[in-house]
């Protein structure tokens, strides 16, 4: 087996044995949700916040602060009898939240040009290198930066999560840096901006631009965002190795050091997945994960209005429901199934598919949606249907959870499973293609999370399952797609949380 496959079988098909059921160390000394940069120069971003999103104007301060702000900021507080959690705009394992964020921004009469470090707590930017250009980024991602209104980067600081579930960490990170770029994309088309997701890049400049701890903290997606009206810009070969960066000056401070013995399975495969050249970039195949045959179901046509008309209240209203996921068991009308399906599978650019195409399929087994009956289902690259399977699928899906136990399947109405093919993305990506497609997935998990929020419904998130189980249940056994991801949808029920909006 390669690096790659071990890690797959370890956390798919063991992941009982590999998931860590304690935390392991001391509370006091779990990392603080956000990096700590106590000598760094820190801009104030603006504390009054759009209540819609619309096209932004010229590059400026403001224009910046809602974008980060809505992309990973502090939404909402979540009060019960026992407890307090702070939540972002964005699902997060136990709200842990292992994906960093940092924005290049280029020169600029109103923003703060060079490159940052997003800090959500306060929502400001804690400036890494002022008034650095782009070039060595230009240098190290297949891309044209020229024009580009900001470079986000996403990373993960491995110990977030890994302090409470050890060496399967790996894959909440690699999902959640998808999650969190799913979210990018998803805030700046709303104001009329057009990202570009680089998986791949030559890793260590990268690492060395942004000041990363190497081992703890990894570069995992760049996303540059352009004007939504500069439609023609293509991806372009980098055409010289950049890697020769001074350090930063600031430095971040941490609690405890990343345990490198438990953590050793990811990273070493981590390290396994860093690209050092330019030439091991490679095109994707021309098609995406090819979905197991069905019987058309007969969907509506799609309907003129976008499927969330307010992302803002969209992003405001999502949740994942209370720890153990338990709906309220009233069906949904099959519109709102067709509605979150076609936004789920809305393409992307991405050097991880061909245009027009994604590089994860999605599926969904449906058990209490009026008018379609319950069975599992493809998912078209339109958002149409085809029944694989019919039947019952709460009994099944039970069966197939693993430990935790966390979701109520008798009252959820729709799990959607995020599918793709590990062999095949191997197979040009090599070790990287893990990273790639559980981020991937994450991009597709956020869409159905927003699309689900915008019909009143939660969706949880969640990896609680036997992969050779639900692969039975969907019919994908033996095709090479397994199910990375999975997000239980349901009607809420009441519950006696609090939940407090939160602004800066």
């Amino acid at each position: 087996m390669s690096i790659s496959e071990r890690y797959w079988r370890l956390s798919l098909y063991e992941m009982d044995a590999a998931l860590g059921h304690h935390p392991l160390i001391a509370p006091e000394l779990a990392p603080p949700p956000v990096k700590l940069y106590p000598d760094a120069a820190r801009h104030q971003l603006a504390s009054r916040i759009p209540r819609r999103l619309e096209a932004a104007g010229p590059s400026n301060v403001d224009t910046l602060s809602t974008l980060l702000y809505y992309t990973y900021g502090y939404g909402r507080a979540d009060v019960t009898a026992t407890d307090l959690t702070l939540h972002r705009l964005v699902p997060s394992a136990r709200c842990l939240y292992p994906a960093e964020l940092y924005v290049w921004v280029p020169p600029d009469d109103s923003t703060p040009a060079g490159l940052h470090y997003y800090d959500p707590a306060h929502h400001s930017l804690v400036t890494l290198r002022p008034g650095i250009d782009s070039s060595m980024l230009a240098s190290a991602v297949p891309a044209d930066l020229a024009g580009a209104a900001y470079v986000l980067v996403v990373t993960a600081l491995f110990w977030k999560v890994a302090h409470r579930y050890g060496d399967y960490g790996y894959r909440l990170c690699t999902q959640e840096v998808g999650v969190v770029v799913g979210n990018v994309l998803a805030v700046a088309a709303a104001m009329g901006l057009r990202g570009h997701v680089h998986h791949q890049f030559v890793d260590e400049p990268v690492r060395r631009w942004l000041d990363l701890t190497a081992g703890e903290e990894s570069p995992m997606v760049l996303v540059p965002l352009y004007s939504s009206r500069d439609s023609s810009r293509e991806c372009v070969h980098p055409t010289v190795n950049g890697s020769s960066v001074d350090a930063a000056g600031p430095i971040w401070r941490r609690s405890s050091p990343l345990d490198q013995r438990v953590c050793a399975p990811f990273l070493e495969l981590d390290a396994a997945s860093r690209f050092t050249t330019t030439t091991q970039i490679a095109s994707p195949p021309e098609r995406g994960p090819q979905r197991p045959a069905g019987h058309a179901v007969s969907t509506p046509p799609a309907p003129a209005d976008e499927p969330i008309a307010d992302l803002v209240a969209a992003l405001r209203g999502r949740a994942s429901g209370p720890a153990y996921f338990n709906a309220s068991g009233l069906p949904v009308p099959a519109e709102v199934l067709w509605c979150v399906c076609r936004y789920a599978q809305s393409p992307h650019v991405s050097d991880a598919a061909a245009p027009g195409q994604l590089a994860v399929g999605m599926m969904v087994a449906v058990n209490r949606v009026t008018g379609v009956a319950p069975g599992s289902y493809a998912v078209l690259p339109d958002g149409a249907l085809e029944q694989v399977r019919a039947g019952p699928v709460a009994d099944p899906l039970a069966r197939a959870a693993g430990h935790p136990f966390t979701v109520n399947f008798e009252t959820a109405n729709v799990v959607v499973s995020i599918v793709g093919d590990p062999a095949a993305t191997a197979h040009w990506l090599g070790d990287r293609g893990y990273r790639v497609l559980n981020a991937e997935a994450g991009i597709v998990a956020q869409r159905v999370c927003l699309a689900s929020a915008a019909a009143g419904l939660v969706a949880r998130p969640y990896n609680s399952y036997r992969a050779e189980a639900v692969a039975e249940l969907l019919g994908i056994s033996g095709t090479g797609l397994v199910p990375i991801f999975q997000i239980a949808v349901g009607r809420p029920r009441v519950t006696g949380t609090v939940s407090l909006p939160m602004a800066p």
